[in-house]
């Protein structure tokens, strides 16, 4: 059985500081996609999570991906079941988790 390149990402973010960052246009421009806006709104949990998740999946990228790829190349897609995840040129699986505990959220995302 040939053995599969797994890479894995993982990002812990304070709900707090994201609160206080998207309070600024420049951030949310940055963090998210306009589909992503019109969808996500001003709920901070889901972009709380959508910043831990992209910050895990570019992580997990490899390197030469990593430095062609930004944050509005990593799309959330939260109007699927749970969430799923898209990367421009990824032609690989993603598969993401992510927990809320106690203003946290940990996100892990491991490409194949």
């Amino acid at each position: 059985m040939p053995k599969k390149d797994l890479r894995a990402g993982i990002d812990i973010v304070e709900v707090s500081r994201i609160r206080k960052a998207a309070q600024r246009e420049r951030f949310l421009k940055r963090v998210l996609t306009p589909e992503e806006r019109t969808i996500i709104g001003n709920n901070i949990l889901k972009i709380a999570v959508s910043f831990a998740l992209k910050e895990a999946t570019w992580k997990a990228l490899p390197p030469a991906f990593q430095k062609k790829t930004y944050f509005q190349q990593i799309r959330i897609l939260w109007d699927c079941p749970g969430c799923q995840i898209e990367i421009a040129g990824w032609k690989g699986k993603v598969n993401a988790s992510w927990n809320y505990c106690q203003d946290v959220i940990l996100a892990v995302v491991v490409l194949s």
